[in-house]
């Protein structure tokens, strides 16, 4: 625990390293999940850039 009262970083990897989540939803949902998964990074890159006047 930190002074502050928080946890400390290490401690909370440490907690969710034995975190599993289970699968959730049909293949088809997975996929379509995954897809706009990589459309919304690919977004959001392309919005940094923009902002950066890259």
């Amino acid at each position: 625990m930190e002074p502050s009262g928080y946890p400390r970083s290490r401690d909370v990897l440490k907690a969710a390293e034995g975190i599993e989540l289970e699968e959730r939803g049909s293949p088809e949902e997975q996929e379509t999940a995954a897809r706009l998964r990589e459309q919304k990074e690919r977004l959001y890159e392309e919005g940094k850039r923009k902002l950066s006047g890259g």
